[in-house]
């Protein structure tokens, strides 16, 4: 079955933001600007790759890394009245992870302004916590890379290509840390994400 709605969009959205979508963008482009007719020829996922599996593994961690203000609560309400129940059990086991591992914002009340729709997500936003946030996108980026058919020797390749990811990371932690973390989620999901050709 084809996902399509916002779970898809949410899809879209981790795409883009992935280091390998973003190695790729770079071998495209020429100098500095970015015109609409390379932007058609990004190598995005296609909708259709996007089954049940994927999106209940994807769509939390973006919502999660997404929905982290009331601002943006009309996001979250949009994909909790797109979702089927097996991706409700899997955004309420999100939100109960982060509670669970930062304290979360359980039982805060809403600001006066917040439009709270009563068939909306029913949790305040995600609390942000700087570790648990770069371990969901490594996830991500872990996924996309076996979505695309990478080789762990290709993903190490493209991650290689970021030389500032890479400085700030040695100046912080003094490794590689990003790349760890891909990596080892990559070793992780290597069973999870059936194999599939062509993007």
């Amino acid at each position: 079955m084809t996902m399509k709605g916002v779970p898809v969009v949410c899809g879209l959205i981790a795409n883009l933001s992935s280091y390998i979508l973003d190695f790729a963008v770079r071998q495209k482009i020429g100098g500095v600007s970015l015109n609409f007719f390379l932007v058609e020829q990004f190598p995005a996922i296609k909708p259709e790759r996007y089954n049940n599996l994927i999106i209940n593994i994807i769509v939390p961690f973006v919502l999660e890394l997404i929905y982290t203000a009331w601002d943006i609560k009309a996001f979250a309400d949009d994909l909790w009245r797109e979702a089927d129940e097996p991706l409700r059990a899997a955004l309420k086991r999100q939100w109960d992870e982060n509670v669970a591992e930062t304290g979360g914002h359980a039982g805060v009340e809403s600001p006066s302004w917040a439009e709270i729709a009563p068939d909306g997500f029913p949790y305040p936003p995600f609390k942000w916590d700087e570790e648990r946030r770069a371990r969901l996108r490594a996830e991500l980026d872990a996924i996309y890379a076996h979505l695309y058919g990478l080789t762990e020797e290709e993903l190490d390749y493209i991650l290689e290509t970021f030389p500032i990811v890479k400085k700030k990371d040695i100046e912080k932690y003094g490794s590689y840390h990003t790349k760890e973390l891909i990596l080892k989620y990559y070793d992780e999901y290597t069973d999870k994400i059936p194999k599939q050709e062509g993007v």
